[in-house]
């Protein structure tokens, strides 16, 4: 734990140290970015220890996310998780997944999608409460670290629709590289994950538009 709460407290003074201080205009809108977004299924493959490769089906419901302008810095909730083991063939349901993110597009001026709705850089996460195989409840927990790059779609903004979309999250895609610690085994892996809705919700949005009567901009 020692060596954790370090890691974390030098994230969170990186984060400060590399900053950009907005002008006092910025600072009193956008000091925090609030987002929900619908959720995202992907795949895992992951190598452990054991020299073993290890294919997961994961998903979750929701994620509720804040992100500081400023030094970058942003945590995400996921309430409902599923992951499904195809090796094993068993099931975890989890309620309780948080992520420590810092989006070094931003601080950095990468210039990865000017439009503010892209995340790269480095992550820590942890996840508990677990329903295993829908019968056996624990609290493990298992830790996740490395590098991630996220893209966000669908966020409304003053009452209008760009594209994208720029306030509430509707849909989002994530790919992550990095080591896992769960169960008593390490392994690396790698994850590619896309919102369920991403294709069905997205080609509606004109329509939507057209209903609500907000202005929609396709360029």
């Amino acid at each position: 734990m020692k060596k954790l709460s370090v890691i974390l407290f030098s994230l969170i003074i990186c984060g400060y140290c590399f900053a950009e201080i907005p002008d006092n205009n910025e600072a009193e809108n956008k000091d925090f970015i609030f987002g929900i977004d619908t959720g995202i299924f992907g795949i895992n493959i992951s190598n452990s220890t054991r020299n073993v490769f290890v294919f997961d089906l994961n998903a979750n419901l929701a994620n509720f996310y804040v992100e500081n302008v400023t030094t970058g810095i942003g945590i995400g909730f996921f309430p409902i998780n599923y992951s499904y083991s195809i090796n094993s063939n068993e099931h975890t349901l989890s309620f309780f997944k948080l992520y420590l993110s810092w989006n070094l597009n931003e601080i950095f001026k990468l210039g990865i999608y000017s439009d503010g709705l892209a995340t790269l850089g480095p992550f820590f996460s942890l996840q508990t409460l677990n329903l295993n195989n829908f019968q056996n409840f624990n609290m493990n927990i298992s830790y996740s670290a490395g590098l991630k790059f996220e893209r966000k779609y669908g966020k409304i903004e003053n009452g209008r629709i760009p594209f994208p979309p720029n306030l509430l999250y509707i849909i989002s895609s994530n790919i992550e590289l990095g080591y896992n610690y769960s169960n008593n085994r390490h392994s690396i892996y790698f994850s590619i994950s896309l919102s369920p809705f991403f294709w069905a919700v997205y080609p509606l949005m004109p329509l939507a538009v057209a209903i609500i009567g907000t202005d929609y901009d396709g360029d």
